[in-house]
């Protein structure tokens, strides 16, 4: 799923040379890759973001997806102040990994509820507050897992050791004295680096002319 949404987003940038479009239509050329009955992608704006770039984030809904309705919502965020977007003009590897990266790192969270996986949650004994919530976040069996996942992708397009990534070294600096943090992670991002070569290799060979 991973490579196909980042080819397809891609895509979008070959099939559409040198074409303006609005921060909702740049939104709306994404929303059609997905299935609206799983997803639901919108748009938003965020004064923090830079002009002329596009902030992809992601969250699982349990609660949405068991009633029916799309489960996990994919934002596009944008400068507030951002009208338009000529496409030639975008930074377009980005765009495809970050939408695609984020696609399926919410796609595990939501097989971690439907398979009804059992995750330890982590108990930081940092006294600082803050520290104390992002260890206990990152620390989670099901974010170990899902940015395993992440930290596997961004290794494979980024064409780096997955120990030069960025969330990699947010975790050594974050959990720098809990190894048993890391270790995990580290066999989370092995497993899934075998799954995602697996994939690709499926894929370039389907897309080779007999």
């Amino acid at each position: 799923m991973f490579f196909d949404l980042y080819y397809r987003v891609l895509e979008i940038s070959e099939k559409n040379p040198g074409k303006k479009v609005t921060a909702p239509q740049l939104t709306g050329l994404v929303r059609k890759l997905l299935d609206p009955l799983d997803y639901s992608v919108v748009t938003s704006r965020d004064p923090a973001v830079s002009p002329d770039m596009v902030i992809v984030a992601g969250i699982y809904d349990c609660w949405n997806d068991s009633a029916g309705v799309p489960g996990i919502e994919i934002s596009l965020c944008y400068h507030p102040k951002q009208q338009y977007f000529f496409l030639d003009l975008l930074d377009w590897p980005r765009l495809a990994f970050d939408f695609a990266e984020c696609v399926v790192h919410e796609k595990i969270h939501q097989e971690q509820h439907r398979k009804r996986k059992k995750f330890l949650k982590y108990r930081s004994s940092s006294l600082d507050e803050s520290l104390k919530r992002e260890q206990e976040y990152l620390g989670a069996g099901e974010e170990i897992e899902a940015y395993g996942f992440s930290i596997a992708a961004d290794s494979l397009i980024n064409e780096r050791h997955w120990k030069m990534c960025d969330m990699y070294q947010v975790y050594t600096t974050v959990f720098i004295d809990d190894t048993n943090v890391v270790t995990k992670l580290e066999k989370s991002i092995v497993k899934y680096l075998k799954h995602l070569e697996l994939d690709h290799g499926l894929r370039t060979r389907r897309a080779k002319p007999q």
